[in-house]
């Protein structure tokens, strides 16, 4: 006999993205990440990886350094916030 598969539709569009950001003070990577994200990305977008920055000192570091944020780590910020992608934190 033959076995009897099921096919189904996909109920959404998903884009996976995961990525490994350099380990050097770099906004310029970040903001042409998300361009290209944006630009190829379809349905619900889920973007993961290693960002090798912090966005909230408070959060991720103890004690709180009293140093500001690096310049990729304020450019994260403002591409999450300016593209309006969902970002839940979870403190590590």
């Amino acid at each position: 006999p033959v076995p009897h598969k099921r096919w189904y539709r996909p109920l959404i569009e998903l884009s996976l993205v995961n990525m490994y950001a350099p380990n050097t003070d770099a906004p310029k990577f970040i903001k042409s990440l998300f361009k290209v994200i944006l630009q190829h990305s379809t349905g619900l977008l889920l973007v993961g990886g290693d960002f090798n920055c912090i966005l909230s000192q408070i959060l991720d570091r103890l004690p709180t350094p009293k140093t500001p944020l690096s310049r990729m780590s304020r450019m994260l910020k403002y591409q999450i916030i300016e593209t309006g992608i969902y970002c839940k934190h979870y403190p590590s």
